[in-house]
């Protein structure tokens, strides 16, 4: 029987649900529990909405074929509904607010993008609902807000923005180690100003100058001015981000203008602008990616690659080359949500849950991950990088 505890939509949109199991099927005998995902599955965030479905799919199977959830002699399995926020925060913010009002939504996961998120924060924490959402910025909140009670139910996916940017410099120095002088090209908006001033500090604190901080519509596929003009500067290192759009634009238009940088680090893309970014072919100069969660099949690691194939079986397809930061970004939680509880012997109590979420671990593919009292992942962070088409990753911390 179908036993519906959240179902949440974002606009009017095709609604989908997945419920896997062993064979692809739940047991007749199963409670379901829906699990309500808000995803920007088309606009500019669209690669990273896709893929976010596939972790949560995945997540959904690897629980399914564990056993399920049992609690008090009852066996349950989750589904997923999911339905499109089209990467625009005001339909995502209205509809995730009807749907808990209208359908009683107890378990949420998504918005994932930054703008989406920071909109959605305002109605969540007014509502009894335990959230997984992604982006380093609800991270940032809960850091900050840690023992608010409005914040007791809310988890963020990815660590802090202050935690990822230094490491990311860090990993990029690492791997560029003569590094003087950077440029930041971010997109443009409130959102996303404090990640400019975390990204400037990190590199200050390492002794390399930012000569400039360019911004862009997230939208823009048109880079020839902020290329001409980063040609004056020709600094060593790029810090830029925030989906794969934007940076396969921008890089395959730094190749065309003759690479006016030595070298590029993203956040929101993966391996697949350093290996197609030159017409087709690996860039001419290193590509940096950051990984959140450290997941990425150049880490070398078996459990990892199998992660990966794992993927591939659930979903039909392998996650897009440039959104493979996004392709475990739900997984380990929804796992940590099926032993959570179990924990606390409870389906429909999303306090009780949250408590218990707070208290559990699960193994990621490289090494347990848990959520700490604030309610952030602790996991590992490594920064990647594609030199003439061959990959490496290196884990690395803020600060070193």
């Amino acid at each position: 029987m179908r036993r519906k505890f959240a179902v949440v939509a974002a606009v009017i949109s095709l609604s989908t649900a997945a419920a896997c199991g062993s064979d692809g099927e739940t047991s007749v005998n199963d409670h379901v529990i829906e699990i309500g995902a808000v995803l920007s599955l088309t606009g500019p965030f669209a690669a990273q909405g896709e893929a976010h479905l596939g972790s949560i799919k995945l997540g959904i199977d690897q629980v399914t074929k564990a056993g399920g959830i049992t609690v008090n002699g009852q066996k349950y399995t989750f589904a997923v509904t999911t339905k499109d926020s089209a990467s625009d925060p005001a339909k995502a913010t209205a509809g995730v607010l009807g749907m808990i009002r209208d359908e009683g939504v107890k378990y949420l996961i998504g918005p994932a993008d930054t703008p989406s998120v920071v909109a959605a924060e305002s109605v969540v924490t007014k509502q009894d609902v335990l959230w997984l959402a992604g982006s380093t910025y609800i991270s940032g909140r809960l850091e900050a807000k840690a023992g608010d009670p409005a914040f007791a139910k809310i988890f963020g996916t990815n660590p802090s923005a202050a935690t990822v940017f230094p490491a990311a410099v860090n990993g990029a120095l690492q791997y560029q180690p003569g590094t003087k002088t950077a440029a930041i090209v971010w997109p443009s908006g409130a959102a996303s100003d404090p990640y400019v001033e975390l990204i400037e500090k990190a590199f200050a604190a390492k002794g390399v100058e930012v000569v400039d901080k360019l911004r862009f519509d997230i939208a823009s596929t048109d880079f020839s001015g902020i290329l001409t003009k980063l040609k004056s500067y020709k600094p060593d290192i790029i810090f830029t981000g925030t989906t794969s759009g934007a940076v396969q634009a921008f890089a395959s238009q730094a190749v065309q203008l003759g690479s006016p940088f030595g070298s590029m680090i993203v956040l929101g893309a993966t391996a697949g602008t350093g290996l197609t970014g030159n017409n087709g072919k690996p860039l001419p100069f290193p590509y940096m990616y950051i990984m959140n969660r450290g997941l990425d099949p150049y880490t070398g690691n078996p459990d990892v690659t199998q992660l990966f194939q794992q993927y591939e079986q659930v979903n039909g397809k392998p996650p897009a080359l440039d959104a493979q930061l996004y392709a475990t970004e739900f997984t380990s939680s929804i796992n940590a949500l099926a032993r959570a509880m179990e924990k606390a012997g409870t389906v429909d109590d999303p306090d009780a849950v949250a408590k218990a979420l707070k208290t559990v671990s699960v193994n990621a593919g490289n090494g347990d991950v848990s959520f700490a009292q604030d309610g952030v992942l602790q996991a590992p962070i490594a920064v990647c990088e594609l030199r003439d088409g061959d990959g490496t990753c290196k884990l690395v911390t803020p600060g070193q």
